[in-house]
């Protein structure tokens, strides 16, 4: 990852939203691009990095390494890309139960960091590799 400015953008685009532009770094990291100063966009940039460094490591927290460039964040499949791809049936009924346990200690989690995440929903958070769920974008949190 030490020449993150190489990356072929038009190649790896992911996402973009309200405040960044996402782009992968590789099959487990993704960069959400740092906005120009003095910007909304750079504020709520700004909430985001304050947002991630208040929470540290938590298992329903998606990890995050703030570079010069952008938030280095882990990688997985949004939640609500899944639930709206497959059939709700071929989601088994453990596993729904299960996400709903893991989203609800996530927000406990981040409720005793003294965080409200503002935009709390299926698309703000990601299934990892092990099929656990992790809560994403602090850009708009209190």
């Amino acid at each position: 990852m030490d020449s993150l400015s190489n990356l072929s953008r038009a190649d790896s685009f992911i996402a973009a939203g309200t405040v960044s532009v996402i782009y992968a770094v590789d099959e487990n990291i993704v960069i959400k691009i740092r906005p120009s100063s003095g910007s909304f966009e750079r504020q709520a940039y700004d909430i985001e990095v304050r947002s991630y460094k208040r929470l540290g490591y938590h298992e329903r927290i998606a990890t995050c390494e703030v570079t010069e460039e952008g938030l280095l964040l882990e990688r997985g499949t949004c939640l609500r890309g899944m639930l709206q791809s497959v059939s709700k049936s071929a989601i088994p009924w453990a596993m729904k139960l299960q996400w709903a346990l893991e989203a609800a200690d996530g927000l406990a989690y981040i409720h005793t960091k003294r965080i409200i995440h503002a935009d709390v929903g299926c698309h703000n958070i990601i299934v990892d590799n092990a099929s656990h769920i992790k809560f994403i974008d602090f850009a708009g949190s209190a």
